[in-house]
């Protein structure tokens, strides 16, 4: 457009794609296994909005963006940058069938869903349209119900931490909280931590918070998947082709693909509820559980880390997670790579520099063991299916996947079972250390025999 913004101009493809998106999809899911295909797209049809002249029929008009104080305050040029200043707006009273057309074209081509950006800018457009929190509601009803016909409600809301949009996300519940991922901006990456945790503290009772999309390639990878170990929600990696880096990526999900996630969502401990870890001289951690075990991931979480910054101290133990049962705990440092145990009440000193983190898992330990799980991954907990004690002298674990499974014990097994098959394991008396190569050509069910 003259005026600098890009809009929607068809509900086909370009020619990128041979005006048909039918093979790409087919193709992702025959070839590469892609179970679910979404397209992305924004609630206003695209960044720019969308043309009436090459899509008539949804009466667009010439919207200008308009922020309010509070959003121009922290960044003034929000209406102008990116997008352009005025946007191809379709008016609530007409956006129900556009969504409806749009999603009805995708869903013939073979697309299972959307994810849908942009929706705080809603709150820019409203000026003349019902305000933002008329706008906002019209929008989303019409989102939803076009995503329910269409797609049976798979949907993934995206840019989307806007108050309003919480509130009318009547029938979707996965949103974006955070502000997007910046790779080459250091200054960003603690907030992005800091900014999740602390919205899924409040909208996390009614909604599941999305950390967003991270490139595990960069200096910065470990960091961001640490983080979306921790976050109970789904984990979306956009790295460019060729830049993956599969041992960060492979500490986050199993040998299928599936995510180990923790049960609850992660949120700040309540040490650092009420500091700013961004700017204070704090460290940031947050917590969440896997069953009867807990885990806390320590950041030094500073705006602007350097290789000159300082290091930041605080303290860690079992009672950061809320609710954590039990007298005695075996608690495993990932980064470290150290076992220790911790009475309930216990706290230890950790030190972190620029850009570093740790995790720590707190098992209580009953009947003198306490399981780990699975070492090689920032979740280790959230690979066990199953802890039980048949009786004094067995216990049986299901685990998720292979590989290294850790534990706290303070006798040595006699033997160790994989599948019925006996396996090796070592034992480190003075630290009760023990490490069992999970075999993948067998069943995950060990039993430990003492």
């Amino acid at each position: 457009m003259p005026t600098g913004e890009t809009r929607l101009v068809a509900f086909a493809p370009n020619a990128k794609f041979g005006t048909d998106l039918s093979p790409t999809v087919r193709m992702a899911k025959a070839e590469f296994g892609v179970e679910v295909f979404l397209v992305w797209h924004t609630i206003q049809g695209y960044w720019g909005g969308v043309d009436g002249r090459r899509l008539p029929g949804y009466h667009v008009c010439e919207q200008r963006r308009s922020f309010g104080e509070g959003v121009l305050h922290h960044a003034p040029c929000f209406n102008h940058d990116w997008w352009g200043n005025l946007l191809g707006f379709i008016p609530a009273d007409h956006v129900a069938r556009f969504y409806d057309a749009y999603h009805r074209a995708l869903a013939q081509a073979g697309v299972d869903g959307v994810k849908v950006d942009s929706q705080a800018v809603l709150e820019a457009l409203a000026f003349d349209q019902g305000g933002r929190i008329g706008l906002t509601r019209a929008y989303r009803r019409a989102l939803e119900a076009s995503v329910a016909t269409h797609f049976g409600g798979r949907l993934i809301n995206c840019m989307s931490n806007a108050q309003e949009t919480f509130y009318a996300s009547e029938q979707s519940t996965l949103l974006r909280t955070s502000i997007d991922f910046f790779p080459e901006r250091p200054e960003t990456h603690g907030a992005h931590l800091y900014t999740n945790a602390q919205v899924a503290l409040w909208f996390g009772e009614f909604m599941h918070p999305d950390w967003d999309m991270f490139q595990s390639g960069p200096r910065w990878g470990a960091f961001h998947a640490a983080r979306r170990a921790l976050s109970g929600g789904p984990v979306y990696v956009s790295d460019r082709p060729g830049e993956h880096d599969f041992g960060v990526l492979r500490r986050l999900v199993c040998t299928d693909g599936s995510v180990l996630r923790c049960d609850l969502l992660g949120r700040p401990t309540l040490d650092t509820l009420c500091v700013d870890p961004t700017r204070e001289p704090v460290l940031l951690k947050i917590w969440n559980r896997n069953g009867k075990s807990g885990i806390v991931g320590v950041f030094h979480a500073a705006s602007e880390p350097s290789e000159q910054a300082p290091n930041l101290s605080g303290t860690v133990g079992p009672g950061d997670v809320p609710g954590l049962g039990g007298c005695g705990f075996a608690a495993y440092a990932h980064g470290a790579r150290s076992l220790g145990v911790f009475r309930a009440g216990d706290r230890r000193p950790i030190t972190l520099g620029p850009r570093e983190f740790e995790i720590f898992t707190f098992v209580p330990i009953e009947r003198g063991f306490a399981a780990i799980g699975l070492a090689d991954k920032y979740n280790s907990a959230g690979a066990l299916r199953r802890v039980e004690s048949r009786d004094a002298g067995t216990c049986e674990i299901v685990i998720r996947d292979a590989g290294e499974f850790f534990a706290y014990s303070e006798a040595c097994p006699r033997r160790v079972d994989q599948a019925g098959v006996t396996i090796e394991f070592e034992y480190a008396a003075p630290t009760c250390a023990l490490r069992i190569p999970v075999r993948p050509e067998l069943a995950n069910r060990i039993a430990l025999h003492w």
